[in-house]
């Protein structure tokens, strides 16, 4: 598991079921990396809200960026 697997991972916790990085993108001119995760969360004990779902996503955004990675 990758340190960005585990910064989502710590976010979500247990409404985890997946994070799966499914493309890296390679920019030779900038010297940069560009990685795509597919995450899939849900609650057993309830239907999560777009709403929820969207926070969740802003924390894991904020903790990426916390901990200087750039999110788009």
């Amino acid at each position: 598991m990758d340190e960005a697997e585990k910064l989502i991972n710590s976010v979500l916790g247990e409404n985890l079921i997946s994070v799966e990085l499914f493309d890296i993108y390679k920019d030779k001119e900038n010297n940069k990396k560009s990685f795509a995760y597919n995450v899939i969360f849900q609650s057993k004990s309830e239907t999560l809200s777009d709403e929820f779902a969207n926070g969740e996503m802003e924390k894991v955004y904020n903790l990426l960026k916390e901990k200087g990675f750039e999110t788009r």
